[in-house]
């Protein structure tokens, strides 16, 4: 149990990292938005680091876990790394900063609760 914990402690740094370079380093934390995104994500984790329950597995667990497996790892390194990069690295009509940003960072927090 403690090993699996300090695996996802070491995860989650390592996916502050990745996120933070991929916004554009230290340029990502001097922008709330940044900052609001790199918390929610450490929450995010926390979270479920934390407060999952393990139970017995059924047997449509143990049949659904490659699919789960395969999937998370093709999503999750994409959910890290592209919004965060795309934040740094695309201009468009809509404000990076503005309220949209805001919505959305809402809605992810809304998703963690």
């Amino acid at each position: 149990m403690t090993k699996m914990l300090i695996g996802r402690f070491i995860f989650i740094a390592a996916s502050c990292v990745i996120i933070i370079v991929a916004g554009g380093g230290i340029t990502f934390l001097h922008r709330p938005v940044g900052v609001a995104y790199l918390v929610l994500w450490v929450v995010w984790w926390l979270v479920t680091a934390l407060g999952r329950q393990i139970g017995t597995p059924s047997a449509y667990d143990r049949s659904q876990r490659v699919m789960v497996i395969a999937s998370g790892l093709v999503t999750v390194p994409l959910l890290i790394f592209m919004p965060p990069w795309e934040y740094a690295h695309f201009v468009g009509p809509i404000p990076r900063d503005g309220p949209l940003a805001w919505v959305g960072l809402v809605l992810f927090a809304g998703g963690i609760a």
